[in-house]
């Protein structure tokens, strides 16, 4: 699918609700504020279905499913299978999938969604430095896919993620001596997967870096 036919492109925001959200994210917010970048700079078609009411027909024709969920790290978590048996179907079928941010903190009782995003943030191991200028660096590889150069954004910086050995790291981030993953993109026989660890609020989609960034890698993932 080229550039023009964005236009005809249907993309799913999957919102977490209930147990799929936690006290630090808006969800809500942050899910328009991606619909309203897709929808300017792709010119994409962006629906918002809730986890609670996400069923096949509303996948069915969805270009792209985006998942914006979570998981309170303080409770048990509640039944993924269910969100997650629709998601895995889905990236089966060939449709292509991105997580954002908080997704890898999501449907922490259901490794098939770790395994399907290439990662995921473990209780006790990940953390973030206090939210703030957060500077991403790109890879050759980001820089080639995505046409863009390295840029900042209010956000958090998710570090110490378990990341796959066999996910291509397109965007880092730096703390000390080391480099961490905030973007990478999985290898799959179906469907197209990225993640990105950005977008914790709404302030981080005000940075023109971070809207190119997004933009360009889903209209890499979207083909």
């Amino acid at each position: 699918m080229g550039a023009a036919d964005t236009g005809s492109t249907r993309v799913v925001i999957v919102r977490g609700e209930g147990p799929h959200t936690d006290q630090w994210h808006s969800l809500d917010d942050t899910s328009a504020a991606i619909a309203r970048v897709l929808e300017e700079g792709v010119g994409c078609a962006v629906d918002v279905v809730g986890t609670d009411e996400l069923t096949a027909e509303s996948l069915a024709d969805a270009a792209l499913v985006i998942v914006n969920a979570s998981s309170n790290l303080d409770l048990e978590p509640g039944s993924s299978r269910a969100v997650v048996d629709l998601l895995v179907a889905s990236v089966a079928r060939g449709r292509a999938l991105l997580g954002v941010h908080s997704s890898s903190i999501a449907f922490r009782d259901d490794p098939r969604w770790a395994e399907t995003l290439g990662g995921r943030w473990i209780r006790g191991v990940s953390w973030h430095p206090p939210i703030g200028a957060a500077d991403v660096v790109l890879t050759s590889a980001g820089s080639a896919l995505f046409g863009v150069t390295d840029f900042a954004a209010h956000d958090e910086r998710y570090t110490d993620l378990e990341v796959a050995s066999d996910v291509e790291v397109l965007a880092f981030h730096r703390e000390g001596a080391a480099e961490y993953p905030l973007v990478w993109s999985c290898p799959t026989a179906a469907g197209r997967v990225g993640y990105s660890a950005l977008g914790h609020g709404i302030e981080s989609y005000d940075s023109p870096g971070h809207r190119a960034m997004l933009v360009a890698l889903v209209r890499w993932l979207i083909g």
